[in-house]
């Protein structure tokens, strides 16, 4: 009995160590199983995380590469993507708005169509390509893709504006007022929309009667007054007008008529064309003439060159004049010449101007400054009232109320050298008001 107590004494014991020893060994395996599953997955986030670094910033980087400009970078980076995932569309809705922005609109049509053939639901891709569309002057297929957005985006104003400017280009211009008309109601200061308008009324509105009027006093208590009638019709390819002038300077009363006419040549190319008659007293010419043309170029500059005529009793006057002019956004800056061959000698005269739309082309404010020696700054000439040199500055403003109504004002200040030791001031007001119908 003592025996099988000493033999199975210790059994409990050493049981208890033996399973106690097992336990640890347990928890360390355990243990290890957690420290390795932790690292693997840390591993596995790692990669993802730079698997997702790699393919987030060329995305970005080819979107820089084309917003700075840089499109052939853009592309390139857009074809390293699409080789590993072709069904990205963001990537080929980028590559195709760089062919827009070089107007290459043939090669973003190519991305664009079988992109809109095969997933149809792609609005991105609708708007690019209606970009596409709009800028290569495919006014038809435009106003398609412009209708079948604003069925799912009805109230978009930008895209209300794109099928205006479609209609714009077909000739419906009554339809594109309707809805440029319905942004303004929602976006009263929408500039976009506001300039787009009086586009519109321009060509809707063909035409406009206007009358203007002129007080200059003197320093000899006399008073110089003229007044001007004008109509004016918008032909498609001629805008033409007739103008109907009277004043009194010197005591003398002046009448003239004349035509001006504005033949379209081509988008940017248009001619000024101006004959008149006047009746002889010296106050307007007996006979007036004139044909300069118009050249839109680059970078928003326009230059234009042409004669003038002036047939006075006692003196026939040849003007030879040109211009080169800037747009800056909503400014535009010119400078202009006279060349005068006179009998009494050669007259010179220079003009620099500065105009500042306000919101649409039937609101400006205008500064003039000008130099020389006349008649090369005006229309009237008598050798007895020939002066040797003018200084003139002028500040004139347009104001359109609505789309019919405009009125003008002025206020022109002169310094005039009528003699080799006298000099003049002399101030002249304007005011004038303007119907479109």
């Amino acid at each position: 009995m003592a025996i099988l107590q000493q033999v199975g004494t210790p059994y409990p014991t050493r049981q208890r160590v033996i399973t106690s020893t097992q336990y640890q060994v347990v928890r360390l395996d355990l243990g290890a199983y957690y420290v390795s599953a932790i690292i693997l997955l840390w591993f596995l986030c790692l990669i993802s995380g730079s698997v997702q670094g790699q393919t987030g910033p060329t995305y970005e980087a080819a979107r820089e590469s084309a917003f700075a400009g840089r499109y052939l970078k853009s592309r390139e980076l857009v074809r390293q993507l699409l080789a590993t995932n072709p069904d990205q569309f963001e990537a080929q809705i980028l590559m195709a708005r760089t062919y827009n922005w070089e107007a290459k609109y043939d090669s973003a049509a190519q991305i664009l169509v079988p992109l809109l053939e095969a997933h149809p639901e792609v609005s991105d891709a609708k708007g690019a390509l209606l970009d596409c569309r709009l800028w290569a002057k495919n006014y038809s297929e435009a106003l398609v893709i412009t209708t079948q957005l604003l069925l799912e985006q009805p109230q978009n104003n930008e895209l209300k504006l794109k099928k205006a400017q479609s209609y714009q280009g077909l000739n419906q211009e009554k339809q594109g007022l309707a809805l440029v008309d319905s942004v303004l109601a929602v976006e009263p200061g929408n500039a976009a929309a506001k300039y787009l308008r009086s586009e519109f009324l321009a060509v809707v509105l063909k035409s406009q009667v206007g009358v203007n009027y002129y007080l200059q006093p003197n320093s000899d208590n006399t008073v110089w007054h003229m007044a001007m009638a004008e109509y004016m019709y918008r032909f498609k390819r001629a805008p033409s007008l007739v103008r109907y002038s009277y004043a009194v300077r010197f005591g003398n009363i002046g009448h003239q008529v004349e035509l001006d006419c504005y033949p379209l040549l081509s988008a940017k190319t248009y001619l000024y064309v101006n004959a008149g008659l006047g009746n002889g007293t010296g106050v307007f010419p007996n006979a007036k003439g004139g044909i300069e043309i118009y050249q839109g170029l680059p970078l928003g500059f326009e230059v234009n060159a042409g004669i003038r005529y002036l047939g006075f009793s006692n003196q026939n006057v040849y003007l030879l004049t040109s211009e080169l002019g800037k747009y800056l956004g909503d400014w535009w800056i010119g400078m202009r010449g006279f060349y005068s061959p006179l009998t009494t000698g050669d007259a010179f005269a220079g003009v620099g101007s500065v105009r500042r739309y306000i919101g649409d082309a039937n609101r400006s404010i205008s500064l003039a400054v000008s130099q020389g020696t006349i008649p090369t700054l005006v229309n009237f000439f008598d050798q007895r009232i020939a002066k040797l040199s003018n200084t003139r500055v002028s500040l004139d403003l347009n104001w359109g109320f609505g789309s019919r109504f405009v009125t003008k004002a002025g206020l022109w200040y002169e310094y005039d050298q009528v003699a080799d030791d006298r000099f003049i001031s002399r101030y002249t007001a304007t005011v004038g008001l303007y119907r479109n119908f």
